[in-house]
């Protein structure tokens, strides 16, 4: 394999970027202490369910039997109806961008925030991904200013009512709150979940996860300034230093979160994860890491480089109703996905240096600079 010249560092770890067999199980990832991924736990699927309108069981997988842009949708009335009804005095209505908005929150600086990120998202995401979603936006945003009541419609969607997430999307809706999370993580939040109601006027519903999750996850780990304006070719980034560890938020705990993984090889390949379906991908305790490789196997493959048009080309002619296969991908990129992973741990590597992350590839203790 070929590897870049990115200093003496890479001496040093490339004997730790040779990838697991994928045919062996990976161990259960427990996560380390120090690192976690601050992106929301999302809705689990519920977007394929939400476009469905056949008989028996949704088309969810990595081969799906749909995959076609479908345009925006109105929200269930009934639902929308049931989820007002759980906002303090029962709410008032609003627009945040071109949608829709039902809430309990006042307006002030956090309604601002979010309104300069709804406007701008679908500008971002036809530049980023070259993919123009079909009609208007037409879904409802139901902003809850506490959490309990967000809960409440979370224990009436029977298939979340388990879930541990800050937000959900269904039913022409994007349902979320503000409760004590930090205003970043709530913009985050709506930045992810309305990702999603762009994948699915861009390219369809029930799409593998690791596309589906890892477009949201891509925009939603980016930089937002303290006007709300996205800056996508920049990670997110945060931390909380305590007495005997820092913990990293945003974007960047998901790169930690790998690099950690990938140093004691414990990482999914990525022949593995582009074809999970959406139960394992999702479920138990490795989704996390499933979420932080996607997401950076978006980011590596919009990069302006010669696989941008290759992932670009496949995007397109998904938006057509083409295969969305792994293979398909792979295909168009003309290598292996085993070739693929080694310029993408470089890509990583390159990563890790910019951001201060380098003292993680190769097990030396110290504090994160970034």
């Amino acid at each position: 394999m070929d590897w870049p010249v990115l200093g003496p560092v890479v001496d040093v770890v490339r004997g730790r970027f040779v990838p697991p067999e994928p045919d062996v199980p990976a161990p259960v990832f427990d996560g380390p202490a120090e690192s976690f991924v601050d992106m929301p736990p999302v809705d689990r699927g519920l977007k394929a369910y939400d476009a469905w309108e056949g008989d028996g069981p949704p088309p969810l997988g990595s081969e799906p039997a749909l995959v076609l842009p479908l345009p925006g949708r109105e929200a269930d009335p009934e639902r929308l109806s049931a989820a007002a009804g759980r906002l303090i005095d029962g709410g008032r209505e609003a627009r945040l961008g071109p949608y829709r908005l039902v809430t309990d929150v006042a307006p002030g600086a956090l309604i601002e925030h979010l309104d300069v990120i709804t406007s701008q998202v679908e500008r971002v995401y036809a530049e980023r991904y070259g993919l123009t979603p079909v009609g208007e936006a037409k879904e409802t945003l139901v902003l809850f200013r506490e959490e309990s009541g967000y809960r409440a419609v979370q224990a009436e969607w029977g298939r979340i009512r388990d879930l541990a997430s800050v937000a959900h999307t269904g039913y022409g809706m994007v349902v979320f709150y503000v409760g004590d999370l930090d205003p970043a993580v709530v913009g985050h939040t709506l930045l992810h979940e309305l990702t999603h109601l762009l994948n699915r006027r861009s390219l369809g519903p029930a799409l593998p996860p690791w596309l589906d999750e890892g477009i949201a996850d891509d925009l939603a780990a980016a930089r937002l300034d303290g006007e709300g304006r996205l800056h996508v070719a920049d990670l997110s980034h945060g931390k909380i230093e305590y007495e005997n560890r820092v913990e990293l938020r945003g974007g960047l705990a998901g790169l930690d979160l790998l690099l950690v993984t990938q140093r004691e090889g414990r990482a999914v390949p990525l022949g593995v994860l582009v074809r999970l379906e959406w139960g394992p991908f999702v479920g138990g305790p490795r989704s996390r890491l499933h979420y932080a490789e996607s997401a950076l196997l978006v980011r590596f493959l919009v990069r302006p480089t010669v696989r941008r048009q290759a992932f670009l080309g496949y995007l397109e002619s998904v938006s057509r109703g083409e295969s969305v296969a792994a293979s398909t991908l792979e295909d168009r990129l003309g290598a292996s996905w085993e070739e693929i992973e080694g310029a993408w741990r470089a890509f990583l590597l390159q990563q890790a240096l910019e951001s201060g992350l380098s003292s993680r590839l190769v097990g030396q203790p110290g504090q994160v600079t970034k």
